[in-house]
């Protein structure tokens, strides 16, 4: 739900491919959601099954959710612990789907679209350890599972300015676009670059999950503005040469100023 005013979150969001849109996928992400505290909500969203309004969560809901993001036509879903104009602290979630979810017999198109999954939770929130550990872990758990080309963490604002000074609003298996407090970087990524590389990056804190690699900036995603996180995002900049035509990989999305397509 949206806050009547600007509310400083911490976003996590989950980009990744997905033409199956199955029940178990479904089920997957809502028992991760049920195990980290993000489950049930206050406030729901499930298109049709609550005509496009948040309304206040149901039991019988719980089943409309995986048929919302399985079988059902709705293009995306929302939940939250309540309207953001009435409450300080809060957390959302959205699950965004792509048309082919609707029209699974047309023909494929050139450019692959993507899925996206995202949670956010607020300062406060994210200042409790338990609540901060618990977002940190279902978004572990959530890569395993959808098996994204690339992920991200960060405070909304900041992640806006950074994407605005990529000048390069969008997200692809073929190309970096930027370096945020917490990355994700799935197969691809770690297929070019190579995986001893990525393992030994001058970052403070990395791991293997699922096909690949998420590292971050600084210990903590509300330190996303000190020296430090800075200092490291510029260190990344350089050591994966980010600046340099070396960071499109093989194929790619269509993009004019190559001139190729991607195709998964």
């Amino acid at each position: 739900m949206e806050s009547e005013f600007n509310v400083p979150m911490i976003d996590a969001t989950i980009w990744y491919f997905d033409d199956a849109y199955s029940e178990q996928t479904a089920e997957q992400i809502l028992l991760l959601l049920e195990k980290y505290g993000f489950f049930p909500p206050i406030k729901i969203n499930l298109g049709k099954y609550t005509k496009n309004r948040f309304l206040n969560y149901k039991e019988e809901m719980r089943t409309q959710f995986v048929e919302a993001c399985s079988t059902g036509r709705e293009l995306s879903i929302g939940a939250a612990t309540g309207d953001g104009r009435k409450i300080k602290e809060y957390w959302t979630f959205n699950w965004c789907f792509t048309y082919e979810k609707c029209h699974k017999d047309l023909p494929k198109p050139k450019f692959k679209a993507w899925n996206t999954l995202s949670l956010h939770i607020t300062y406060g929130l994210a200042r409790d350890n338990t609540v901060y550990e618990n977002f940190l872990n279902f978004f572990r758990e959530a890569v395993k599972a959808l098996k994204p080309f690339y992920a991200n963490i960060d405070d909304i604002s900041n992640g806006v300015e950074l994407l605005h000074a990529a000048k390069e609003e969008t997200f692809t298996p073929n190309y970096v676009q930027q370096v945020y407090w917490g990355n994700f970087f799935g197969k691809e990524h770690c297929e070019h670059f190579g995986m001893d590389k990525l393992m030994a990056m001058p970052a403070h804190h990395i791991e293997q999950v699922g096909e690949g690699v998420f590292f971050t900036l600084c210990e903590n995603a509300l330190d996303f503005a000190s020296p430090e996180c800075q200092l490291r995002r510029t260190l990344l900049w350089k050591y994966l040469s980010l600046a340099d035509k070396k960071r499109y990989l093989a194929g790619g999305l269509y993009r004019p100023d190559i001139g190729k397509n991607y195709y998964p």
